[in-house]
């Protein structure tokens, strides 16, 4: 008999024996291969994934960062809006200040009014007395 195939009865060299053996491991080596391949796919599939969620994610850290530079204006603005309210008040207080020394202004003139009308009155006091007792010195 001319050599056996170490697998069964057939003859070496048949494709019944090691070259379809060899044929099937190699087969099952791809097969292997292609679902090792295919799960590095899926693998890279989820990686994709993930990096588009980080980008959004990214994306939402901006918008907050914007937002709280937003907030920030807007207590600057509130402590602006404060200082405005403030400093009307302080425009009021000075308005009825004016006011008040428009009045003592007047009191001022009124005060004059009254000594000019006192001195007039001293004077003509003085001219009467003076002309009655010039006339009781003639008579």
């Amino acid at each position: 008999m001319a050599g056996c195939c170490e697998y069964g009865n057939e003859t070496s060299g048949s494709i019944k024996c090691g070259e379809f053996l060899d044929w099937l491991r190699e087969q099952l080596a791809c097969q292997e291969e292609l679902r090792y391949m295919q799960l590095v796919i899926q693998k890279l599939r989820y990686m994709q994934l993930v990096i588009q969620k980080l980008r959004y994610m990214q994306l939402v850290i901006q918008k907050l960062r914007y937002m709280q530079l937003v907030i920030q204006k807007l207590r600057y603005m509130q402590l602006v809006i404060q200082k405005l309210r403030y400093m009307q008040l302080v425009i009021q207080k000075f308005r009825y200040m004016q006011l008040v020394i428009q009045k003592l202004r007047y009191m001022q003139l009124v005060i004059q009014m009254c000594q000019v009308a006192h001195n007039f009155m001293t004077l003509q006091l003085y001219f009467v007395t003076k002309c009655s007792a010039a006339v009781c010195y003639t008579s």
